[in-house]
């Protein structure tokens, strides 16, 4: 029996609590294998405003064509 696959496309949250850290999280609970593309990093920091570094497009549109395949 093959698993079921899902492809999450999101940014990346440093804590784990959101984006493809929780998506890949769901994925397993519900017994799926799950795969991604990220779109950006989130670095937060306790004491100041939360960084974000998007991801250029030729790089998530990579990560689809060839990770997914």
């Amino acid at each position: 029996m093959q698993v079921p696959r899902a492809l999450s496309i999101a940014g990346s949250a440093a804590r784990g609590g959101a984006g493809i850290q929780t998506d890949l999280k769901t994925f397993q609970e519900m017994d799926v294998f799950g795969l991604s593309a990220i779109t950006s990093m989130v670095a937060n920091h306790p004491r100041s405003d939360q960084d974000v570094f998007p991801i250029e497009l030729n790089a998530i549109e990579a990560q689809v064509l060839y990770g997914a395949a």
